[in-house]
């Protein structure tokens, strides 16, 4: 029996309204030898009618007998699939024409990576584009530790070697944020790199629905990171992990107390991963760096006092920073400070 090369991989929920677009955005795909596997977690409006009703010997359809949720139902996808490679769409997104071509082409030129993602282009609940693109820029020798501080791969756009998947694939322990834990778990064991394209179309719903997932959000969000601060030799302290999560968001209070709590945290990182050597030494201090500097422009409201933080740390001959993005930090200080005056 010939396998496909490649298993699209949908999960389905009361998805109706955007799954016929989906679905057709993987049909029309320029790469043909694929196989799209949809799992319906016991949907009860029109999607398993949706998918029945279009004729394609590519579309297999896996239904569960009751709603499992997105963790399990991807996880029986896995199980299910008999491509070589899984490239996950949720059922609202849609997927460029040569998104398959391109993902399976850099990964058959290299083998070490065991997965890839792209940027995405943000879309509104009409399919409307909103002029916003994710760009994840990073190296994939910068990865490990950019996902020290958060997810860097948008899961519709994620393509998976699928022999370099853990034993434990997405894990029920966080359940908004199984891909963000995948993957890094992942980085730990193979390469990681977003092709730097627009890839997806990724839908944005209304913010009442995002809203009333925030705080199982990001308490999922600080249980992997926390995880991974273990691994690195770190047992924070709740003022540590708030003081980290800031950095990671760049949501914090505008003062001269957090530019120091931040400073003294990233260079704990810093010392903790020449103990560990958990990740690459140098990638680690640039990512550690580039935090410290992003932290320092977000503080522009200071004046040149955050110019003078980033110029007087250590952590700010660790960004490896171009000329540019030093002339605009300190075009927005002259800017913030003459504001002042």
């Amino acid at each position: 029996m010939a396998y496909p090369a490649i298993t699209v991989l949908m999960c389905v929920y009361n998805g109706e309204p955007y799954l016929r677009e989906a679905i057709d955005s993987v049909l029309s795909q320029s790469f043909g030898d694929f196989e799209l596997l949809i799992v319906d977690d016991g949907s009860t409006d029109g999607s398993v009618l949706t998918v029945t009703g279009i004729s394609d010997p590519r579309i297999r359809l896996l239904k569960n007998e009751k709603n499992l949720g997105l963790v399990e139902s991807r996880n029986r996808g896995i199980a299910n699939s008999s491509g070589k490679y899984v490239a996950i769409l949720d059922c609202d997104d849609i997927a460029v024409k040569e998104r398959l071509a391109k993902q399976f082409a850099f990964m058959e030129a290299n083998p070490a990576f065991g997965m890839i993602g792209s940027w995405i282009e943000i879309i509104d609940a009409a399919g409307r584009s909103t002029g916003e693109v994710m760009q994840y820029p990073a190296e994939p020798g910068q990865i490990p530790s950019f996902l020290l501080f958060g997810n860097y791969f948008a899961q519709s756009a994620v393509f998976i070697r699928k022999s370099s998947l853990p034993e434990q694939w997405y894990c029920s322990e966080f359940p908004v944020a199984e891909d963000y834990d995948l993957w890094a778990r992942m980085a730990a064991v193979t390469r990681l790199w977003n092709l730097q394209e627009v890839l997806t179309s990724y839908r944005v719903h209304s913010p009442s629905a995002t809203f009333r997932k925030a705080e199982l959000m990001e308490r999922c969000i600080r249980g992997v990171v926390l995880h991974q601060l273990r691994l690195l030799g770190v047992q924070p302290s709740d003022n540590e992990m708030n003081i980290h999560r800031s950095v990671a968001r760049l949501d914090f209070r505008l003062n001269r107390d957090f530019l120091a709590d931040a400073e003294l945290w990233l260079k704990k990182l810093c010392r903790c991963n020449e103990n560990s050597r958990r990740y690459d030494p140098d990638n680690f201090k640039k990512v550690i760096g580039w935090y410290w500097y992003l932290v320092c422009r977000q503080s522009t409201g200071l004046g040149f006092y955050s110019w003078r933080a980033f110029e007087n740390s250590e952590l700010g001959r660790l960004a490896d920073l171009g000329v540019w993005p030093q002339v605009k930090f300190l075009i927005r200080c002259a800017i913030r400070f003459h504001k002042r005056c």
